[in-house]
């Protein structure tokens, strides 16, 4: 057995009461007197979670038809990705010295249309710069920075469906 579990608690202004579950949870894996390490999240709302997901939605449905070609109109998922990037929520970046200019180019072209996860690719001389956007998972990112990335997200988009960035 891992010694690594998540519980649920809440915090009571003087301490933390565990729910039933979690203390079950506890009681099978440990011993009385056990101490413990807890790294302590807060929880996200799942109601803010499908109020983002169903905006995004409605927004790339609402997305001009002059932007359709583009590489991000192609899902709403690809529209969140390409706004978290635009807004500063980068994950992953990698740099690659690709020699010329011109092999460059044909790099970042390749990466932008491979299939498989959404990334940004660009070539500047020889060098190609290819960014992931952040992940919005529970695990990646917590309560806060979730709400400061939902919000830019849903801004950007919206100012993209009404005209104001592309």
């Amino acid at each position: 057995m891992s010694d690594a579990l998540t519980i649920a608690a809440v915090f009571t202004g003087d301490g933390l009461a565990l729910r039933q579950p979690s203390l079950d949870k506890l009681r099978g894996a440990f011993g009385a007197g056990e101490t413990l390490a807890l790294e302590v999240q807060a929880i996200r709302s799942m109601e803010s979670h499908r109020h983002y997901f169903a905006a995004l939605r409605n927004l790339w449905s609402n997305l001009p038809e002059r932007l359709a070609s583009a590489p991000y109109a192609q899902s709403p998922e690809t529209l969140r990705k390409h706004a978290l990037l635009a807004t500063g929520f980068v994950g992953q970046v990698d740099v690659i010295d690709c020699g010329k200019a011109a092999t460059a180019e044909r790099i970042a072209a390749a990466f932008r249309s491979a299939p498989g996860d959404y990334c940004v690719a660009d070539a500047r001389g020889p060098i190609v710069t290819r960014s992931y956007a952040r992940s919005q998972s529970v695990r990646a990112m917590g309560r806060r920075d979730f709400q400061r990335s939902k919000s830019a997200v849903l801004d950007w988009c919206e100012a993209l469906v009404t005209g104001g960035a592309a």
